[in-house]
């Protein structure tokens, strides 16, 4: 890239993407599922999870809360529930 270049923005390709924050309401967690049967599935393009089992979660304030828990992003036909 150099000065003045034109630069095309444009993507080469288009992928829906869906993202999720692990909002989880708040109480002791009893079970978290296993992070390998969630990252085998094939749509499942990212998963992060800090919570452990036994954790008392509190009542979400802030985003930050919420961002610290985990999040998953998943890739495919968002729009369908089938």
């Amino acid at each position: 890239m150099q000065l003045g270049e034109k630069i095309n923005f444009k993507p080469e390709f288009k992928r829906y993407m869906y993202l999720r924050f692990l909002d989880i309401a708040n109480g002791e967690v009893l079970n978290i599922p296993d992070k390998d049967v969630i990252t085998s599935r094939k749509n499942i393009v990212k998963y992060e999870c800090n919570i452990k089992c036994r954790d008392v979660l509190k009542e979400v304030t802030c985003g930050n809360d919420v961002y610290s828990r985990g999040l998953v992003v998943a890739t495919g036909d968002t729009t369908s529930y089938e």
